[in-house]
């Protein structure tokens, strides 16, 4: 990369330009490319977290610094660009050092978006510390008048399911169907409040693993009650079809649920044939 042959190269220097010895990357597909390839992630993290603590200051009444540092700062961003190996302790690592910013400890905004990078992996200590981060935001929010709960109501729809599916034990069950409900319930009732967004459709989607992982240990009851919330989901998703038919995330949400739908219907056939 140091030969002045390729330095000369046209297409070197539209992706890279050399100056006193450093490379810049002028390709935000390349410089994306670097980022998540990088062989040393504590290194890489410390150092965007010190970028976001930077922006961060200096975003007081500059909208500039502000917007960068909100998008630096949310989960759709900062995984794109975090190195694919270890990226769960990546992701945490980053939020622990946003945690040091005292403003963003009192921000409820801050606490949802440490949320969703913990269920990201829904293992059980992440999720157990998601919804922590999700009680602590929405405590926080209901301090602040006014401040709009969605976003932190969805996520946590999205803890009470992938909490659900996590539970294998047959002994456990009535706990996994007592989680699916709240699941729901909290879906049902952001779709009520007509605010919410798209995004209220992802969690939808997880009723049919839920459905999958349980399915050998449901009796006809719990059948029958799945079945009364996904029919409650399949009218929501009809009432949305004009507004997210483009969306992936609605389509997978109303194709799992009709699914569900399918299969209850088929096994509950066929135990009435069989009395």
């Amino acid at each position: 990369i140091f030969e002045p042959s390729l330095r000369a190269n046209k297409v070197f220097q539209q992706i890279l330009s050399a100056n006193d010895g450093k490379l810049n990357a002028k390709s935000s597909v390349l410089a994306e490319f670097i980022l998540t390839r990088f062989p040393n992630a504590v290194l890489l993290v410390n150092c965007i977290v010190q970028i976001a603590k930077n922006a961060h200051e200096k975003s007081q009444g500059n909208q500039l610094y502000f917007k960068f540092y909100k998008d630096l700062a949310s989960f759709r961003y900062i995984q794109k660009i975090l190195p694919d190996t270890g990226k769960r302790d990546s992701l945490i690592l980053f939020y622990q050092g946003l945690k040091e910013i005292p403003r963003e400890r009192e921000n409820p905004h801050f606490w949802l978006q440490y949320a969703i990078a913990r269920l990201s992996v829904p293992d059980k200590d992440n999720l157990d510390n998601a919804q922590r981060h999700l009680s602590h935001a929405l405590q926080l929010a209901r301090a602040k008048p006014g401040y709009w709960t969605d976003d932190i109501e969805t996520q946590y729809a999205r803890y009470y399911l992938e909490n659900a599916t996590r539970s294998f034990d047959l002994e456990e069950i009535n706990n996994a169907m007592e989680e699916f409900s709240l699941g729901i319930g909290k879906i049902l009732m952001v779709h009520k409040r007509d605010k919410y967004r798209k995004e209220l459709y992802r969690p939808i989607a997880l009723v049919k693993r839920f459905y999958t992982t349980h399915r050998n240990n449901l009796n006809p009851h719990h059948h029958l009650e799945i079945m009364g919330k996904c029919k409650e989901l399949q009218a929501i998703c009809k009432k949305d079809a004009a507004k997210f038919e483009d969306d992936i995330q609605f389509r997978r949400a109303k194709d799992n649920v009709d699914w569900v739908l399918r299969e209850i219907n088929l096994f509950l056939h066929i135990k009435d044939n069989e009395a």
